[in-house]
């Protein structure tokens, strides 16, 4: 019997991806080249523009002893050079060429024995000549994070743990500038990061990967363990392990901006299931996420407890004062934590910090308005932009906490936005941009990196980030409409951007240094900021492509192939994948063959091989979307195959309930039905193992008690006590194909993971709480849950006396009552405890303010859809307020914008204390925007006299697809909904389509038609007429002389008519002339004519004009019109009929070319 095994297949892929191993440094392999990818991607080319100097980047790996270039421009190789550090085969080029153009460049590496291997390095060239053009400057901005990071890589201290250490055997890296190597390292490892270079990037094909688990392991051996406990605001120790951790390898005295640092560093990972290998003991073999938790709670022990500094960090836990540059870290740590790791953050964390927030900004009036002082405004406030970004990281903290969902989260940014202390904040800096401080005071901002990277934080952890700086009229309380650009520096402002600065002060070398301020940085520092400025995300969460079940892609020959995307994820709960493509014969560069989630191979491959498809994934950041790539090889040969087993899982059941096993995904290749869900005619058996002992279905004669093992494709089990382990399934084939064809019996192991049991539920008892005094409310515990498949919280216990006895009240949300004592504060805590007895505790705080709820205040809207939509928005608020002059945050559920109709509306208003109010009103949405008409036309145009011709009309609309269209043919019949009319003499005719939406809103063309004989006539004329009253509709009292000249023919073979008329009313100085025919029609007996087209009247263009004479008694008319948005004419002169000229003469002809014309002048 054939047997396939693929034992803990997905098992050990989980495994694999969370342990991070790198591959022994010390045996030596054949010769490899690798050479860096742009964002770790190697589909894109690194950016250039025409003749800059780059670097070409690459290392080796192996036994190389020497390696080449080859420029791929045609200018050649650099000949052989011998590798002096394989971690730096860098060498410059200078690269000439057009605007897109592409160049690859090789890397070629060697051994001694004459065995070469190479690696491709794309570049592809970009237009940069004017860097106050945002578009150049992107360019630069690319090119300075390509040739920053490569600095850092090649200046990495690069060592292996030695015996004894807690990382023994490990290899690690970490940066030494002139102080604070840790702090530079964390740094590092977020610059390696926003870039797209993580733990997880591709190993053998990015160097920057080994560069940053190197890093990262002396993070980890550096963070420290501390004992926490509970606090006078609350209980840090989210977890219950007793324990904080904090990366510092220094003295205390910088724990706090050390710590912060790594830790933000730490949970913009993007790992969270990775295992830690190096560390002290509470590090060593647990995840990422866990260590971050850890973290998390190591800041919340740490926050300042009471004192001026209340709320705020300083340099190590539990200070005696806070002061603003410090506590932007625990703050910016956090919340990438949040973000990243869905770490929990102690709710009173963010309770406490407004009091340090209010303690620290300078509201007062005057040019330090909203100023965030180092201590607080009487006591060392040295105000400079640096405290700013700080500061307004602070209030991001504590507005944007986890958001549910996308909706949830606009609302908290529009509340950040519209918090007056917020625009205070950015209007200091809009103040103060241009400082030249070199002290503490009003520091200069521009070439100190500390300031620089704390502004880009605080203006891009919003999603959106912040494009503007916009001035705040602390007078008046509001933003006003003036802005600049913080980061770009374009055509006509005044303020240079620091983004612009810093692309045009990078050194030659890819580094940057300090040139101002007392806390400059250098060298490895200074760099790794200066990277961190011009990214354009503040913490990095990447999209991870995954192709379901890759290593089950074994396929039969002309087998369609099926594949899955379902499978990929995104590491951000507020981020989708917006885009799936597939490439099926992957290279290494990505060429997309089809998109979706899923896609297919018709018919398969005709020839057997390994066949590489890739899946790359698209996500919807919105500063910069971010794609991952997964490769999967396909097998394909001819039979016999085994089959496919799908174990499903991994599975979470709950004691003593059912939990149902699925193998309904197992198939075989030889089966023609695809995907194959287990007809018996070809599995034989579907066999179960459950508790792990190697026996499946009826061998396994005691599986927890029960004589027989699980078997078929949908079986139940119960489980009675907690079990965690692997179930196996097995699932074997006839050997008969649907052909008939007898194969040897095969059969296919697949495994996953099942974890039966009970865990400690959730406890949430809501707030903090802050209520007026002599109140009574209701505490809310419906926040608390289990975790575990249907469990639920049993009871609930409040302790509202602080006795530490939970006796007070066993209701959800009990009533609770305050006293009048003015900021008197309660402690409050809620037990709740499971189905089995499972307790947890949570508490909270209830604090007596002097505060009256808001006043919601809304009434009915009408309003027109937006442009371009058949939606609108609009708000209901009709000046709701707060009675204390409290701060209020204004939502509106549903948010809009609105459908046609009526939307019921509720406003919620809420003030900084939590209270709130609301009211209802109706928000009604008319469709008030017209169709617009793209296109309007006739055939055939010109036409003859009799002849049908066809109109049509290509108008859009908004809201309705349908349109009802009404023409207007011009000569006197009646409007109709025909398309086709015949037109029954000779001349110029203006058709008028009219299309109406179902609102009753309409928009109209007209369409010229030229009826008669075209492309040949002549006419010629001068003269005087007697314009009567009313014909000039500016002044309609003149009347009197009015002369004219016409001269108008067609050309032999030209379609369009030539030739020139004026008109001149002296009287009413109205001079026309015109500047272009549209149309000449003659009358078969070459008695009248027509002439049509526009022309400029007393100097100004856009007028329509036609021209009626007639040859004989000789007459002539002339209309003079304008047009508006719609179409509609505007008269301007009009004599009324052919007048009898009283001067000159006139002469019409159906020739082009009447001979001797002149005579009958």
């Amino acid at each position: 019997m054939r047997t396939t095994k693929r034992f803990l297949g997905r098992l050990i892929h989980i495994v694999m991806v969370a342990l991070v191993m790198m591959p022994s440094l010390a045996a030596l392999a054949a010769p490899e080249a690798i050479c860096v990818p742009w964002k770790s991607d190697e589909s894109l080319p690194h950016w250039t523009y025409d003749g800059a100097a780059i670097t070409l980047k690459g290392i080796a790996r192996g036994d190389a002893v020497e390696y080449k270039w080859d420029y791929g421009d045609g200018s050649g190789d650099t000949g052989w050079m011998t590798i002096a550090n394989p971690y730096n085969l860098g060498v410059q080029h200078v690269y000439t060429g057009v605007p897109n153009q592409l160049f690859i460049a090789t890397l070629t590496v060697r051994n001694g024995l004459g065995e070469e291997n190479s690696d491709t390095y794309p570049i592809r060239m970009f237009v940069s000549t004017n860097l106050r053009n945002n578009d150049h400057l992107e360019v630069r901005r690319n090119m300075a994070i390509d040739a920053g990071l490569w600095w850092l890589h090649t200046r990495l201290n690069r060592t292996t743990y030695a015996a004894g250490s807690p990382g023994f055997g490990q290899p690690v890296g970490y940066w030494q500038p002139s102080y604070y190597p840790l702090a530079a390292t964390g740094s590092g490892i977020e610059a390696f990061q926003l870039s797209g270079h993580t733990v997880l990037s591709d190993y053998d094909h990015d160097p920057y990967t080994e560069t940053v688990q190197r890093a990262m392991n002396y993070l980890l051996y550096n963070i420290r363990t501390y004992a926490i406990g509970p606090q006078p605001a609350g209980d840090p120790d989210t977890n219950g392990n007793g324990i904080g951790l904090v990366a510092n390898n220094e003295s205390t005295a910088r724990q706090t901006y050390i710590g912060g640092i790594c830790m933000a560093a730490l949970a913009s990972s993007g790992a969270p299931n990775v295992v830690a290998q190096v560390g002290s003991v509470n590090v060593v073999g647990r995840t990422y996420a866990d260590i971050v938790q850890d973290m998390v709670d190591f800041f919340a022990y740490g926050q300042v407890d009471s004192g001026w500094g209340r709320g705020g960090w300083r340099y190590y836990a539990n200070y005696t004062e806070s002061d603003m540059s410090t506590s932007q870290w625990p703050a910016l740590g956090m919340l990438a934590a949040e973000r990243n790791m869905h770490s929990i953050v102690p709710a009173f964390v963010r309770a406490e910090l407004p009091i340090w927030m209010n303690t620290s900004q300078n509201l007062a009036a005057g040019n330090n308005h909203g100023a965030f002082a180092y201590y607080y405004p009487g006591y060392y406030p040295y105000y400079n932009i640096t405290k700013q970004g700080a500061g307004l990281i602070c209030y991001e903290f504590l507005y944007l906490s986890p958001s549910a969902t996308q909706v949830e989260y606009d609302a908290k940014l529009a509340a950040f936005l519209a918090d007056t202390r917020v625009q205070a904040g950015i209007g200091f800096i809009y103040r103060h941009w241009n400082d030249t401080g070199t002290g503490w005071d009003y520091t200069k901002l521009h070439g100190n990196s500390y300031g620089m990277y704390g502004l880009q934080k605080a203006m891009r952890i919003t999603d959106p980030a912040m494009a503007d700086v916009t001035e705040f009229d602390y007078t008046a309380g509001t933003q006003t409409a003036n802005t600049f650009d913080w980061f770009y520096w374009p055509e006509g402002q005044a303020n240079q951007g620091i983004g612009y600065y810093t692309v045009v002060t990078q050194q030659g070398d890819g580094s940057w240094d300090d040139t101002i301020g007392p806390n400059a940085v250098y060298d490895e520092f200074a760099t790794a900021w200066r990277i961190l400025v011009l990214s354009p995300r503040v913490t990095l969460r990447p999209p991870v492509a995954v192709v379901c079940n890759c290593d089950k892609q074994e396929y039969n020959l002309n087998q369609t192939i099926q594949l899955d995307g379902s499978c990929s994820y995104h590491t951000d709960v507020k981020r989708s994948l917006v885009q799936y493509e597939w490439d099926f014969d992957y290279d290494g560069t990505f060429v997309a063959d089809a998109s979706g989630i899923t896609a297919e191979i018709p018919g398969g491959y005709a020839v057997p091989g390994i066949y590489p498809v890739a899946l790359r994934v698209t996500d919807d950041t919105p500063s910069g979307a971010l794609t991952d790539i997964a490769i999967c090889e396909i097998d394909v040969h001819e039979p016999p195959h085994c089959p496919h087993a799908y174990a499903g899982g991994p599975y979470v059941g709950f004691v003593g309930t059912p939990v149902q096993f699925d193998a309904t995904r197992s198939w075989d290749p030889d089966a023609a039905e695809f995907p194959y869900l287990g007809d018996p005619l070809e599995f034989s058996l579907i066999e179960w193992d459950l508790d792990n002992d190697g026996l499946f279905g009826a061998d396994d004669l005691d599986c927890f008690g029960i004589g027989s093992d699980a078997f078929g494709n949908q079986p139940q089990w119960v489980w009675h006590a907690p079990y965690e382990g692997i179930i196996g399934l097995r699932v074997t084939d006839t050997g008969i194909a649907d052909n008939g064809e007898i194969f040897e019996i095969c059969q296919d192991l697949d495994f996953t993971e099942i974890k039966i049991g009970n865990h400690r539920p959730i406890a949430d008892a809501g707030g903090h709480y802050m209520v007026p005094t002599n109140t009574c409310f209701e505490l809310d515990g419906s926040g608390s849950f289990d975790i575990d498949p249907g469990d639920y919280i049993a009871s609930y216990a409040w302790d509202l006396d602080s006795d530490g006895v939970f006796d007070d009240s066993s209701e959800t949300n009990p009533t609770f009552c305050v006293s009048g004592e003015l900021g008197k504060v309660y402690d409050i805590a809620l037990k709740v405890t499971d189905s089995f007895g499972e307790t947890a505790v949570d508490h909270t705080t209830v604090t007596i303010i002097s505060n009256q709820a808001p006043v919601a205040l809304c009434t009915d809207v009408v309003v027109g859809t937006d442009a371009g939509t058949c939606s609108a928005n609009a708000s209901i608020d009709d000046g709701s307020f707060d009675p204390d002059g409290d701060a209020i945050i204004i939502e509106q559920i549903p948010a809009g914008p609105y459908p046609l109709g009526d939307t019921q509306v509720t406003l919620l208003v809420t003030d900084d204390g939590g209270f709130s109010d609301w009211c209802i009103a109706t928000v009604t949405v008319e469709d008030r925007t017209p169709p617009e008409i793209l296109d309007a036309a006739a055939a055939p145009n010109p036409a003859m006299a009799g002849d049908t011709v066809s109109f049509t009309v290509d108008a859009t609309n908004a809201c309705d697809a349908l349109l009802d269209v009404v023409w207007d043919f011009g000569d006197g019949s009646p409007p109709t909904t025909d398309t086709a009319h015949a037109y029954a003499a000779d001349g110029t005719y203006k058709a008028i389509v009219t299309v109406t939406d179902d609102a009753g809103n309409s928009a109209s063309a007209p369409v010229t038609v030229v009826v008669g004989d075209s492309l040949t006539g002549f006419v010629f004329g001068w003269g005087c007429i007697d314009s009567p009253k009313g014909a000039y509709r500016a002044n309609a009292s003149i009347h009197g002389e009015a002369r004219f000249v016409v001269y108008a023919k067609y050309r032999d073979g030209n379609p369009d008519p030539t030739g020139r008329s004026g008109f001149n009313l002296q009287a009413g100085s109205l001079k026309f002339m015109s500047t272009g025919y549209e149309a000449l029609v003659v009358s078969p007996d070459g008695k009248n004519a027509q002439i049509s087209g526009e022309g400029w009247a007393n100097g100004k263009f856009g007028y329509k004009f036609r021209i009626y004479m007639h040859d004989g008694v000789d007459a002539f008319r002339i209309r003079i019109w304008k047009e508006n948005a719609l179409g509609v004419e505007i008269p301007i002169y009009d004599n009324g009929s052919k007048l009898p000229i009283w001067k000159g003469s006139i002469v019409i002809s159906k020739q082009n070319d009447p001979a001797n014309w002149w005579l009958e002048l």
